[in-house]
């Protein structure tokens, strides 16, 4: 079972939007590392046999 780190998968998906202020940027990237880490937790909830 391989998980990556938030930060790693945000270094590696970087995506600059330069409409947005950096600080918007910033908190965006971070909810991006959310979600991901949630649908991490989620599928592997789900994949747990019962």
């Amino acid at each position: 079972m391989l998980l990556l780190l938030p930060h790693q998968a945000a270094t590696e998906g970087i995506r600059m939007d330069p409409d947005l202020d950096p600080n918007l940027q910033h908190w965006q990237d971070r909810l991006d590392s959310l979600q991901w880490v949630i649908g991490s937790i989620l599928s592997q909830l789900d994949s747990v046999p019962t």
